[in-house]
């Protein structure tokens, strides 16, 4: 059966999804993250940015992702990252959390 386009995805064989269309393979996500202080409390100077950033930074890396880019105000932090293929996007998620602001 296809999809909305008259596509078969999945050819019949859940081995073969995607083969019709090469670019449904995951190999990375980009997302765009956004994190708030406590409280939205003004915590992140511009001090601190660099440091903070880097270190969310290896936090992803550890988890084979990337952060891309980084910024925010004093009560929030937008990341772009480029998620692996080898994590579920929540589970990035809670670990940035947890770590970041818990070290």
């Amino acid at each position: 059966m296809g999809n909305a386009h008259g596509l078969d995805l999945i050819n019949g064989d859940p081995e073969r999804v995607g083969e019709d269309l090469p670019w449904l393979k995951l190999s990375s996500a980009f997302w765009c993250m956004i994190f708030s202080t406590k409280n939205r409390e003004p915590l992140i100077t511009p001090e601190i940015e660099p440091e903070l950033f880097a270190y969310i930074g290896g936090i992803l890396k550890n988890n084979e992702s990337r952060l891309l880019d980084a910024g925010g105000t004093f009560d929030h932090a937008h990341l772009l990252i480029s998620q692996s293929k080898n994590i579920a996007l929540s589970s990035l998620m809670k670990d940035v959390r947890k770590t970041a602001l818990h070290g």
